[in-house]
């Protein structure tokens, strides 16, 4: 799981040290990375021995036991997976998060057209009258109904 983040910070400082040889960061990929290893090397006979030992002991475990390998291989599919999965998720916020302030965008347009078109309540000139309508008259108590006579 750390192995791609490791070969990643590698890779930044190789080209930070191709690109800009004299900064800082250079500088110290350059030290760290090619005149301490030189050094050693250069000490003894017995660190070139001890080296190529390390190096044969790890030619020996990928040849007797392909399952580290294998492993090694399945922890760096499985963080790109999570990886994957992660950017989708930040996407799908994304995506709702501009959906959400599109729809707010558009609510709030219609809601300024509305306020524009509707007549303020504090002019007094603008605003319009109810009409009432002319109730019919009660009828007398004495007076037989309408219907009344239609029966008989």
């Amino acid at each position: 799981m750390i192995g791609p983040i490791l070969l990643l910070l590698f890779m930044l400082g190789w080209l930070a040290a191709v690109a800009a040889p004299q900064s800082a960061i250079g500088r110290r990929f350059r030290r760290l990375f090619v005149e301490a290893p030189a050094r050693l090397l250069e000490t003894s006979p017995k660190t070139v021995l001890l080296w190529l030992l390390v190096v044969a002991a790890l030619a020996v475990i990928s040849v007797v036991a392909p399952e580290v390998m294998a492993l090694m291989g399945v922890s760096d599919l499985t963080a790109y997976f999570d990886l994957a999965l992660i950017s989708l998720a930040l996407s799908a916020v994304r995506l709702a998060r501009s959906g959400a302030v599109a729809a707010l965008t558009i609510a709030r347009q219609g809601l300024t057209a509305l306020a524009r078109v509707r007549p303020a309540a504090s002019r007094r000139g603008l605003r319009t009258r109810r009409v009432r309508k002319v109730r019919p008259p009660a009828p007398s108590e004495d007076s037989v109904p309408a219907g009344a006579w239609a029966i008989a």
